[in-house]
């Protein structure tokens, strides 16, 4: 297409000057005209993303006293061109990198992602979708329900769903490449990894540290040759504090940094474009604290500091953690798909929430779910189910994060099964296989359509961000 208009104006050329110039702009032209190459193209794009089984017995439990007063955050939200809403741009350039590995307008569309799950036939042994069922923390309570673990060989996992793949392993290079082309019809274009730091790992899984290594052998790779990114969910690991997330930073950096499938975000502390990192539970550190490692002035600030410095995001779970947005975060998100189990998860708390975050120029983050029930995992707690209601409770989520028109959406979630926020397709009306000990359990149903979620979520990212779709607010 281009060649071909620059031969449309030749004869005018040749009109004007000799063939010989004539050609040599032609060349000038088409060169003028061509992509940067694709290793430029590496270099200049990234994508990183986090996630873990959801702890909501440290909220259940109670949490610290917060402090209300922190050093000021006194940047201003990068100022973002539609363009650059919708599509990765160049940091030093600013021209459009769309090419095949492009996640364009589906960046702005984050799905959290647990890689916890494990297989016997493959792996050697269950993990997660053998899930005990925890026991209530008041023991005349716990008394009442079975603290078992689950069977997954008798059709008996920790989910009220059943999973279109069965009960896999999230090693399974196969299952990774799935789940990725999943997303990305999904409308998904960045992949929030639940990640430990190296040493630490998911307590399910039994001293196997595997996030780590997962990360780099496979997820980035599989992320870019779909089309994807990956940011990181960073968990709650014991002792973890902004001094040991500091040096979980520059991990971030040294090992996936090079990488384009790591993504980033523009900080608001000067607009580079750095790696996202959702910090999950950040609230068991104070704001004072958090203000050392990403205030400007802290006394250990990765803030401007290359290999160091990443686009943070708090965790906003209660009404006084908008302390934390003084600082130096660059954002918050919400992820408890339970509307209404604390401020943050209810949506007519968002306006208020949206308006500080205006105020102290960062990102909200939004995070919608489909439903939740846990009672496979937690059998005592039916009184937070939130039911599906046929897409009903999505429906309602994502209209009121719409109307917000925020510049990211996160969707709690892609496949954390124990909790019943799964998105990735599940089977009608699976039914396990009867015993003697084990009475036969019916799963859940997405209905007749095992990618109904995933169809849905795509409808609302096209309509929230994709460039031919308007924002939907009723």
């Amino acid at each position: 297409m281009r060649l071909a208009r620059c031969l449309s104006i030749l004869p005018l050329l040749i009109g004007a000057v000799s063939l010989a110039y004539a050609m040599v702009v032609l060349v000038l032209v088409f060169n003028a005209s061509t992509p940067p190459s694709e290793q430029h193209e590496r270099n200049l794009r990234g994508i990183l993303t986090p996630g873990s089984i959801r702890s909501l017995d440290s909220i259940y439990a109670g949490g610290g006293a917060i402090s209300s007063t922190s050093p000021s955050n006194e940047t201003t939200l990068p100022t973002m061109t539609t363009e650059q809403h919708w599509i990765e741009t160049s940091a030093t350039t600013g021209q459009s990198a769309e090419t095949d590995n492009s996640c364009g307008w589906r960046c702005n569309v984050h799905g959290f992602y647990y890689i916890w799950y494990r297989s016997k036939e493959r792996d050697g042994d269950w993990a997660h979708w053998n899930h005990r069922r925890l026991p209530h923390w008041d023991p005349q309570i716990a008394k009442k329900y079975s603290q078992d673990e689950h069977v997954p060989e008798n059709d008996d996992i920790g989910s009220s769903f059943w999973p279109q793949l069965g009960p896999y392993s999230s090693l399974d290079p196969q299952v990774i490449s799935t789940h990725m082309e999943m997303m990305k019809r999904a409308g998904i274009g960045v992949v929030a990894v639940s990640w430990y730091p190296p040493g630490l790992h998911d307590p399910a899984l039994d001293g196997r540290n595997e996030t780590v290594d997962l990360i780099g052998s496979l997820l980035l790779d599989a992320a870019w040759d779909h089309g994807m990114r990956i940011a990181i969910h960073l968990e709650p690991y014991e002792g973890r504090d902004p001094v040991s997330v500091r040096k979980d930073f520059e991990y971030i950096h040294q090992h996936y940094g090079s990488h384009p499938a790591l993504h980033r975000v523009a900080s608001t502390h000067g607009g580079a474009l750095l790696p996202l990192v959702y910090i999950y539970d950040s609230y068991h550190n104070s704001p004072e604290e958090w203000a050392r490692l990403l205030s400007p002035a802290g006394d250990i600030s990765v803030r401007g500091k290359d290999g160091l410095d990443c686009t943070a995001i708090f965790l906003w779970v209660e009404a006084t953690h908008a302390a934390y947005a003084k600082s130096g975060f660059d954002g918050f998100y919400t992820y408890f798909a339970a509307t209404g189990f604390v401020y943050g998860s209810t949506p007519s708390n968002w306006p208020h929430m949206n308006r500080v975050a205006q105020e102290e120029g960062i990102y909200f983050i939004p995070s919608v779910g489909p439903g939740y029930i846990d009672v496979e995992v937690r059998p005592w707690n039916y009184a937070n189910t939130r039911d599906r209601r046929g897409g009903g409770y999505f429906d309602d989520m994502f209209t009121e994060a719409a109307k917000l028109q925020p510049k990211m959406v996160s969707i709690t979630s892609f496949n954390e099964w124990h909790e019943g926020t799964n998105i990735e397709p599940a089977v009608d009306g699976k039914s396990s296989v009867a015993s003697l000990k084990w009475p036969s359990r019916e799963y859940l149903s997405y209905g007749t359509d095992p990618e109904f979620y995933l169809t849905k979520t795509r409808q609302w990212a096209e309509r929230m961000f994709k460039p031919s779709h308007d924002v939907m607010i009723s």
